[in-house]
């Protein structure tokens, strides 16, 4: 769900929408019982729709990022929550950082500006609180998506073992497919129009306007990662085959990969 408050200030730095008490009621036994599964030094944030206060009952995914949790709590934790408030969300996805999520390197960058700048803290210490406000240039973007052809090389061999007789398979590899794509995407349009966006729906037709013989694909994507499209097979591998290459190398020209010069 795009936030619309997601911009540059006029001195370049990301602002958002990003607000806990934006939190809507039906959402906060789900995250009190994440924070009461947590000891008192494990800082937890809430992010996406919830922490703009957009996100849609029964639809939405409940995104937490839980800094210091042991990823096997973490997992678990989700699943039995997910299970439990099924009526509420489609899925409670807890992702479990260390400290070393937020070293230096590109993508250390990319994870201390998707928490001071995405993230709503809710519990325990608050690292994000002594963050500098960051901007939004190409730094940002490659710290964002710098991996984004490490891997589509990761997925192109999922999609040789993959057939039409695993639909389901197949739709959430096109997801995530579609959701990196167009997040890469929407990152070149910012660098492209010195504006800010991380939302998919605008980098994919503002990039279609700039690129016209991309237009079908890029809606594919977009499509696939909403999961409103059920791909197939040869969908995937011709997307794979074409352009979503093409996008990394414009991704490339534009921005360039992690550990890569500015």
């Amino acid at each position: 769900m795009r936030d619309p408050l997601e911009r540059l200030d006029s001195a370049g730095f990301i602002e958002t929408g990003v607000d806990a008490r934006q939190v809507q009621a039906c959402f906060q036994p789900i995250l009190d019982a994440i924070g009461d599964s947590v000891d008192d030094d494990v800082a937890v944030y809430v992010y996406g729709s919830v922490a703009t206060g957009r996100a849609r009952v029964g639809h939405s995914d409940v995104d937490v990022v839980a800094l210091g949790m042991d990823p096997t709590h973490a997992r678990l934790l989700g699943r039995e929550l997910s299970s439990e408030y099924a009526a509420v969300t489609r899925e409670v996805a807890i992702g479990a950082w260390s400290p070393d999520d937020l070293t230096d390197g590109d993508a250390g960058y990319g994870n201390r500006i998707f928490l001071k700048h995405y993230c709503a803290w809710l519990s325990g210490p608050d690292p994000a609180a002594s963050l500098p406000r960051f901007r939004g240039d190409a730094r940002a973007a490659r710290g964002f998506n710098g991996d984004f052809a490490a891997v589509v090389t990761r997925w192109s061999a999922a999609v040789g073992s993959l057939s039409d007789d695993r639909p389901d398979e197949i739709a959430a590899l096109a997801r995530r497919i579609g959701r990196k794509s167009l997040f890469a995407v929407a990152g070149m349009v910012s660098v492209h129009d010195a504006i800010w966006t991380t939302d998919r729906a605008t980098g994919a037709a503002r990039w279609a306007e700039l690129h016209p013989e991309l237009a079908d694909d890029l809606a594919l994507l977009l499509a696939w990662g909403d999961g409103v499209v059920r791909a197939d097979h040869h969908a995937v591998a011709r997307l794979m085959r074409s352009t979503v290459p093409e996008l990394i190398s414009q991704f490339a020209s534009h921005i360039g990969a992690w550990g890569e010069a500015s």
